[in-house]
């Protein structure tokens, strides 16, 4: 059950990735080198919570 979910997630994360690597090559024509650096920002900390859902800060 949990190798399922796991390649599930697996799955979801190359998903979200390549969505999230085609928003921020719009993010950077449109908003600039500054908007990329904060859509990276944010795209890295929900990414850091994704994959540690037991960790705690």
């Amino acid at each position: 059950m949990s190798d399922s979910v796991s390649s599930l997630n697996g799955i979801n994360a190359a998903v979200l990735f390549i969505g999230s690597f085609a928003m921020m090559l719009a993010a950077e024509r449109m908003l600039g080198a500054a908007g990329l650096l904060g859509f990276l920002y944010i795209l890295f900390v929900f990414l850091g919570l994704l994959f540690s859902p037991k960790c705690e800060f």
